[in-house]
């Protein structure tokens, strides 16, 4: 979709290099666009289970659960081994305290919307909210985004969320700062954002679509990690080292599990090392004679 944005972008540029596209007017088909995005990830998907296969990898499909120190259950059956690695990734999070919360949907639900929405509201202040935004806004529907502080990206570089913010603003969102939403309310198919601001209740009116974007927990709350004693902070994310070594010898995590860095291509960096220290014994930990196994929750 981000993709499809940018080709959005590049057609109101076409004017400035003197294509002539009907008074800058074009369609964009959503449903369709969502039909050939799912028919895409599907063809991966079915790229990586045939590769798994060709690489002798034992797929397991189903709730994997630390039984033992070194053992994990999955479907009923028992698997143990002397290196595990935790890479189950997270959720997102949603404000289960606002009353009207069910009418939200997730960053996971924006790939489930099968036509474009008018209206738009984005709660959030992370790269996930500022991507949607941008790309809700390119594509053309309207556009708020809510934030707490006075910048998005407050976990970047400060210059780097200052301009963003401003970009934001000259790109045609509606960017609200220093509010928080109250309650959510329904009236036939729109939905109404109420919100406490620092000069006075306010509200946003005729939204087709409320999205959250407030971060993302991890997926550690159902996996055992009492049994064999993998430490967890507060927020649920478990402590590693700088090797992905957790509190148990021979039980690694790396990815949102561990709530450093959540961002993929940073992650994809962190897996190839991990995978090349177990496999080629190159580093703090060695596996020798390695079986792999992959367990998908």
């Amino acid at each position: 979709m981000f993709n499809t944005a940018v080709h959005a972008e590049y057609l109101r540029d076409h004017k400035e290099y003197c294509f002539d596209l009907q008074n800058d007017s074009y369609t964009f088909n959503w449903n369709a666009m969502k039909q050939k995005r799912d028919d895409y990830v599907k063809r991966l998907n079915g790229i990586y289970y045939a590769n798994l296969e060709k690489d002798k990898v034992t797929l397991l499909r189903g709730d994997a659960k630390f039984t033992g120190p070194k053992e994990v259950t999955v479907n009923g059956e028992k698997y143990t081994a002397k290196h595990i690695l935790i890479a189950t990734g997270g959720h997102p999070k949603m404000d289960s305290n606002i009353p009207g919360i069910e009418y939200a949907i997730s960053s996971d639900g924006f790939f489930e919307l099968e036509q474009q929405p008018k209206n738009v509201v984005v709660i959030g202040a992370g790269y996930i909210a500022v991507e949607l935004s941008g790309i809700f806004n390119a594509l053309g529907s309207k556009v708020s985004l809510l934030i707490r502080g006075k910048t998005v990206l407050r976990k970047f570089d400060t210059m780097i969320g200052e301009c963003l913010t401003e970009e934001l603003k000259s790109s045609g969102i509606n960017l609200i700062s220093g509010c928080n939403v109250q309650k959510i309310t329904k009236e036939g198919e729109t939905l109404t954002v109420h919100l406490g601001c620092p000069n006075g209740d306010n509200k946003i009116t005729g939204v087709d679509c409320l999205l959250y974007a407030i971060g993302r927990a991890p997926n550690t709350s159902d996996l055992g990690l009492e049994i064999p004693g993998v430490k967890v902070n507060a927020s649920g994310h478990i402590e590693v080292n700088d090797f992905q070594d957790t509190s148990v010898s021979g039980i690694y995590a790396l990815g949102d599990v561990c709530g450093k860095a959540e961002l993929t291509p940073g992650w994809y960096h962190v897996c190839a090392m991990c995978i090349s220290v177990l496999l080629w014994c190159s580093g703090h930990c060695c596996w020798q004679e390695a079986s792999t196994s992959s367990v998908w929750k």
